[in-house]
């Protein structure tokens, strides 16, 4: 049995949104049982609400450290990388204000990542980004009393949202080309979706049940390519 990883933030810890309990909660409908036992793998998922890169890295390096080892991993970040400060831009719209990771470090940590990784004999599968749906989440970061008007006014435009996101996509596809990693291809998937929108929860971020069994077909897909490809 192979041994799996999966380092990553809440879009592969199967987070949603509950309507009745109006909070996050986790969801199994990526079906990542499913997917572990058609392809006889025990999957370890250290992905985690909030995560970053730099975390993932820190999680990855204790389980090295600590003598562990597996034979893939999955690796999911840049969502929260590329995220800002949505009340310090609420308070201060005309100031400079940086996301969590900068393109730079990300680039960086992610290559640090995946040499090491290789160097313990473990085959890195990179994802690119699920889509943000810019509309639905700028409602949601100002529900609660920060002003949309201000973070509309720093932004320029809604879509600046989706495109900044799409900066970090684009380089974990440039990360997996440079190192010879499979691309798991999340964002098209949503992306030729003719209602995007029906497959995010009300925050635009989280993909609900429907976008998550989207991302259960795109995993099934990944593994069974790694599978023909490795026997």
């Amino acid at each position: 049995m192979k041994q799996m990883w999966i380092l990553g933030d809440s879009i592969l810890r199967g987070v949603v949104w509950s309507q009745e309990t109006k909070r996050y909660m986790t969801s199994t409908s990526i079906g990542l049982e499913e997917l572990a036992g058609k392809y006889d793998l025990a999957i370890d998922n250290r992905s985690r609400f909030g995560y970053t890169i730099d975390k993932g890295e820190a999680v990855m390096h204790k389980k090295l450290a600590g003598g562990e080892a597996c034979d893939v991993a999955l690796i999911e970040y840049g969502g929260n990388d590329s995220d800002f400060d949505w009340v310090a831009i609420s308070n201060a719209p005309h100031a400079p204000h940086f996301p969590k990771t900068s393109l730079s470090t990300y680039e960086s940590t992610y290559h640090h990542m995946i040499k090491e990784l290789k160097a313990h004999g473990t085959k890195p599968l990179l994802c690119n980004l699920v889509p943000v749906c810019s509309s639905l989440y700028l409602d949601w970061i100002s529900r609660d009393g920060l002003s949309r008007e201000n973070i509309l006014s720093w932004l320029g435009d809604e879509e600046h949202i989706f495109r900044y996101q799409a900066q970090y996509s684009r380089m974990a596809e440039d990360i997996a080309r440079e190192e010879g990693c499979m691309l798991v291809n999340l964002r098209q998937a949503f992306l030729s979706h003719n209602h995007m929108e029906s497959l995010f929860c009300p925050d635009g971020i989280h993909p609900n049940e429907r976008g998550q069994k989207i991302i259960s077909s795109v995993l099934g897909q990944a593994l069974q390519n790694l599978h023909l490809a490795t026997g």
